[in-house]
């Protein structure tokens, strides 16, 4: 397979993604059956809906960051390290991956979504936090402060 070959799949993956966005779920798919019990069950689909809207946010990132990953394939040059962009994109994968997870009922792919939001919240306000923090940076990196700042 040719580099351009290998350039051509992420960017294919990326016009893929973009051919599926829907507003409304499939009447015959997962997604509708989840609301309409979650609706039934606790009275909102709310939960459900927020699984629903990371899942697209999620794959909407990774695919953004494959096209970008082919571009930079393709140009054969970069300031930017691929690595770390490779690893963002397997993590939302794998975040899909378990929210989605066909073995688990409605309820749990819905708490799956709901920790992931609080994760991703708590992650915010640890940056927020360091970044209004007006110490300068050596002593948080000698770990003067009883709280490790180095680690997450």
């Amino acid at each position: 397979m040719s580099l351009q070959e290998v350039a051509d799949l992420p960017s294919d993956a990326r016009s893929l993604r973009t051919a599926f966005v829907q507003r409304e779920p499939d009447p015959e798919s997962v997604a509708t059956h989840d609301l309409d019990e979650a609706a039934r069950a606790i009275g909102t689909a709310a939960p459900i809906e927020r699984l629903i809207h990371c899942v697209d946010l999620w794959s909407v990132i990774a695919s953004e960051e494959l096209y970008g990953l082919s571009l930079m394939i393709r140009d054969g040059t970069s300031g930017f390290p691929i690595f770390p962009i490779l690893r963002s994109i397997i993590e939302h994968a794998a975040w899909i991956a378990w929210v989605l997870d066909n073995d688990s009922s409605s309820r749990q792919r819905a708490a799956r979504a709901a920790l992931a939001v609080l994760r991703s919240q708590e992650a915010v306000m640890k940056l927020a936090g360091r970044m209004g923090d007006k110490k300068p940076p050596e002593y948080h990196r000698f770990g003067f402060t009883g709280r490790s700042c180095v680690s997450t």
